[in-house]
């Protein structure tokens, strides 16, 4: 089940699409072979489930048809508490959850991980920078 998701800016969709792309080339560098990509609004590649619910992360690694690591990328318009909801789908999908967002957000990002008991793996940060 796909859950509304904050709106995300047009000038903030090529800034995700870069992080999706480097989150996808270091998991790869990390050994996942099978990496997929979902980059702003795509809907390419759906996570397997056995519930057969179809899920769209950002970018998520599978592994004998396991998934293995599933990653949201949020952009700063997109760290607030709407995203909870697809933060606590996402969770539950694979072995290990990512989350990235902008450096400045990462505070209020785990704030909303600890009040909303979101078993997140790992929060990694990345610096916008002007192009």
């Amino acid at each position: 089940m796909n859950t509304p998701f904050p709106e995300q800016p047009s000038h903030e969709a090529h800034l995700h699409e870069c992080v999706v792309k480097l989150v996808a080339d270091m998991l790869k560098e990390q050994g996942l072979n099978e990496v997929y990509t979902n980059p702003s609004d795509a809907q390419d590649h759906a996570v397997p489930t056995e519930q057969h619910l179809e899920q769209y992360p950002d970018v998520f690694a599978l592994e004998n048809n396991e998934v293995q690591v599933v990653c949201k990328v949020e952009t700063p318009s997109t760290v607030q508490s709407d995203a909870v909801t697809e933060w606590k789908e996402y969770e539950s999908l694979g072995k290990v959850f990512l989350l990235v967002v902008p450096q400045a957000e990462a505070q209020y990002a785990n704030t909303l991980l600890k009040e909303n008991n979101v078993d997140c793996d790992k929060l990694l940060m990345y610096e916008e920078t002007e192009a």
